[in-house]
């Protein structure tokens, strides 16, 4: 094997190692963008050279063609290879589109396959056979037309290359004009040593010379590489710059025609770059001649505003001269887009302005203070709040406005605030107003800091109290007065239980006393008197009630008779009248409420008449027709109509318009809580009813309620005592031992067997021992232990149809209602008298499943 230290395979393994050497070198640094496609280069070329090693190594004529056959492979990778890299390298990568590189690769892979295939069509090489040239058996083919196809497909993607190499070069700065020529060997080379080949020139009509001087390729290739920095920096490098600018640069020469532009500013114009060279300034931009012949006379920087689309934009535009030699041969005009910068500007401005006209109109007191404590800013709310001018408080300190007794405790959250920088947060405080009152204030701080990280300002915000600190001693007292209710409630519980004691007592004394002895009338004047307290204890229990609505057919007259028969005792100065309609309709009404109006209109009355007056109160009836139904917003039909007339000071027409607001008052401090006359317009909507008042300063108010009439009207007042005796099995639960005791005589002197028990439990305990054993159980509402309504619930699990009576002082308490929608439970109020209790026992005892009772009535 004598030819393998023949030059010509020497030369082919050369050409192999360094081909492969430079496509390693290649792939590791890729430090640009053509890398690539001179690593494929590179591979094809040693792979080209190995393969025709090979071929000379094979001796038969099939092996030598199948090697030949596979140098196919990297023959037709190696011209668009080359092309990539001169593409890439002279930075045309606008010429690469998906259709130009399929229609590249086409013919390649299509030679390929017909090599490949030869012996069937023979289109390719029409023969083949050895030729011995010593010390090789060389392969000699017979070029088809498809060969000589391909060899003009190559030589002419070689022109193209050699072309854009040529042209770079002379483009080319100095210092990269190496780059361009080692390209240019590197091509050239084996393009010659091809053209010797192909057309059977003398030395070299049996050798193939193209792999051989791949050798000289790969040390051009070489020197550019590490030399020239081939693959590290591009001739074209301002280039890359200029096309992946986001800035759009413009180029114009002397005469102010486009010269050059990069894909920036072809985007800018939304035209297309071949249309747009050669344009001149002003058909390329209207309006731009002035600005390009301004930049010839020493450069220019502006914002300027171009339409793009629907849409301007605003750009900052540098302009520079281009000169050699004091020699002005064009323009360079760089546009920077600022669009975004800009309305980040106005919208920092818009945000400033939004922020002054936010603090400027703000509900609250806005303020910043310097590190020292003085006032730099407050807001128009402060004026509004604490009356001091706004100019007054500015450049003024902080403790010219507060208590100097408080200004410690604020002085220390100031330096909490400015020296630890913390953020205060729902700080009490309290302010001098102009007039020199007081504001309560909860005031919100935090420290403005400056880029050094230093204290700016501090920022504060105050919220205004005085209104909630009002409302939270109004509520306090109202916590009072409900306190004070409940209260009223146990005393009045207690006190009733006294006056039944009495009314008891008096009612066995009237059962064994002759009705015609003095002592009858005496009688009857304790039992006036007791019906008076009970009135009394009536009215207390209603405020203790804490506001239950519960409405029932109430008789407005006997509540007004009631009402101003207590109210007369504490308002002996005025003089009380009254005109009420005989036979009013009744109202569905809940009675405590009812009283609540009453009262609240009888007490303004009596403080518009400090020195005296007049205080008539009359009912009627009034009908709403269409006509006046829109004034007072009622239903067409029967009112009754409830008028309340005093001959105090009267009101002037600003404070008629405000009189039944929440709170709003005319009564100085400690008087009143502005919620009397609120409550009462809340009642009346409440009952669908309406509500009017007259006034003048001076001459007295009256007030005009109007109350949905029912059908039927008030029962007349009294009635003839009737006193009903019967007999049967009645249990009496009682915690009061007087009351027990007087209840069992009582209940006997009635002619009933009674049981008596003091407490529920026990009560209870009896019942299950002895059950059906009573005909009635009269129970106290209210008592230790177990109470009466818990006593009321397990009688009824146990005894369904037994008859029970509920002895309360109050009808209206809590669960009575429930009770007594069972058909066999009612309720008697105390104090009552022994016709009443009589009454009941006989409306229950002879009820139906209550055959064994019987009664007899006498007239008391």
């Amino acid at each position: 094997m004598h030819w393998m230290a023949h030059p010509y395979t020497i030369s082919l393994v050369a050409a192999s190692v360094i081909s492969l050497a430079l496509a390693g070198s290649a792939w590791k640094t890729a430090t640009t963008i053509h890398t690539r496609s001179f690593t494929i280069l590179m591979l094809a070329v040693s792979l080209w050279s190995t393969m025709h090693i090979f071929e000379l190594a094979a001796f038969s004529l099939p092996g030598k063609v199948f090697w030949a056959n596979m140098q196919f492979f990297c023959i037709v990778s190696v011209p668009p290879a080359l092309l990539g890299v001169v593409i890439r390298y002279t930075r045309r990568d606008h010429l690469i589109t998906p259709f130009r590189v399929a229609l590249i690769l086409s013919v390649p892979l299509l030679i390929a396959a017909l090599v490949w295939t030869n012996d069937f069509h023979g289109w390719v090489f029409t023969g083949a056979e050895i030729v011995h040239v010593p010390p090789f058996d060389l392969l000699y083919r017979h070029f088809g037309p498809g060969f000589w196809i391909h060899t003009g497909y190559c030589y002419l993607i070689m022109m193209v290359g050699t072309f854009l190499l040529v042209r770079s070069m002379i483009t080319t700065p100095s210092r990269y004009k190496g780059q361009v020529i080692s390209l240019l060997v590197g091509i050239s080379v084996p393009w010659i040593g091809n053209v010797m080949y192909i057309f059977r020139m003398p030395l070299f009509s049996d050798f193939d010379m193209t792999p051989v001087v791949f050798t000289i390729s790969g040390i051009a290739f070489g020197w550019g590489v590490f030399r020239h920095r081939l693959l590290d920096v591009v001739p074209i490098a301002y280039d890359v710059m200029l096309n992946n600018m986001q800035d759009a640069v413009f180029v114009f020469d002397r005469h102010q025609r486009v010269l050059d532009l990069n894909p920036a500013a072809v985007r800018l114009t939304g035209q297309n770059r071949k249309n747009i060279l050669s344009l001149t300034a002003d058909r390329l931009i209207p309006g731009w001649s002035d600005r390009v012949e301004a930049i010839g006379k020493g450069g220019q920087r502006q914002q300027v505003c171009l339409r793009n689309g629907q849409q301007d934009r605003y750009f900052d535009l540098v302009g520079t001269p281009l000169k050699r030699a004091n020699y002005l041969f064009g323009y360079l005009v760089v546009l920077r887009d600022i669009s975004e910068y800009r309305n980040t500007q106005l919208a920092l401005a818009d945000s400033e302005r939004q922020f002054k006209s936010l603090s400027e109109n703000a509900p609250i007191v806005i303020c910043t203070l310097d590190p020292q404590g003085v006032f730099t800013y407050v807001n128009p709310e402060w004026e509004n709040v604490l009356g001091h001018p706004r100019e007054y408080v500015t450049g003024r300190h902080y403790s010219e406005f507060v208590l100097p007794y408080h200004l410690e405790n604020y002085a220390g959250a100031f330096r909490k605030v400015r020296d630890d920088r913390k953020v205060l947060s729902g700080f009490p405080i309290k302010l001098l107003h102009s007039d020199g009152s007081r504001r309560f204030f909860s005031i919100s701080a935090s420290p403005n800091l400056d880029t050094q990280g230093e204290i700016y300002n501090i920022i504060c915000l105050l919220k205004d109290l005085t209104g909630e600190r009002e409302l939270q001693d109004q509520l306090f007292q109202s916590q009072k007065m409900e306190a004070i209710g409940t209260l009223a409630g146990g005393v009045a519980h207690d006190f009733n239980n006294l006056l039944m004691g009495i009314q008891a007592n008096i009612s066995l004394v009237r059962m064994e006393t002759d009705q015609g002895k003095p002592c009858a009338e005496r009688l009857d004047r304790i039992e006036c008197q007791i019906q008076t307290g009970a009135s009394l204890t009536h009215q207390l229990l209603g405020y203790a009630r804490k506001g239950k609505y519960r409405p029932t057919l109430l008789c407005l007259n006997q509540l007004i008779r009631e009402t101003l028969s207590a109210f007369g005792r504490t308002r002996k100065q005025l003089t009380l009248d009254f005109d009420l309609l005989e036979d009013l309709p009744r109202v569905h009404a809940d009675r405590g409420q009812m009283e609540l109006v009453l009262l609240n209109l009888l007490v303004n009355a009596s403080d518009a008449m400090p020195d005296g007056g007049v205080l008539t109160v009359k009912t009627d009836l009034h009908t709403v027709s269409p006509v006046i139904k829109p004034t007072m917003d009622l239903s067409e039909g029967d009112y009754v109509h409830l008028q309340i007339s005093d001959t105090g000071t009267g009101m002037d027409e600003k404070t008629l318009e405000r009189i039944f607001e929440p709170f709003f008052t005319t009564k100085e401090m400690g008087r009143g809580t502005g919620l009397g006359l609120a409550s009462v317009y809340g009642v009346v909507k409440n009952h669908q009813g309406a509500i009017t008042v007259s006034s003048q300063p001076g001459e007295g108010t009256t007030f005009h309620l109007y109350f949905q009439a029912a059908l039927d009207a008030c029962p007349a007042p009294g009635y003839p005592r009737r006193l009903h005796t019967g007999k049967g099995r009645i249990l009496l639960v009682d915690d009061e031992l007087e009351l027990l005791q007087a209840g069992v005589a009582l209940l006997e002197g009635l002619g009933y067997s009674v049981t008596a028990i003091d407490n529920g439990s026990e009560a209870l305990d009896h019942l299950s021992s002895n059950p059906n054993s009573f005909d009635l159980v009269i129970l106290d509402m209210i008592m230790p232990g177990m109470g009466g309504r818990e006593l009321y619930g397990h009688i009824r699990r146990l005894f369904s149809d037994t008859p029970i009576l509920l002895s309360t002082g109050f009808s209206d308490a809590a669960g009575t209602t429930e009770i007594l929608s069972h058909r066999r439970s009612d309720i008697i109020c105390k104090p009552y008298t022994a016709e009443a209790l009589s009454q009941k026992i006989s409306k229950m005892m002879l009820a139906p499943g209550n055959q064994s009772v019987s009664s007899t009535s006498k007239a008391s």
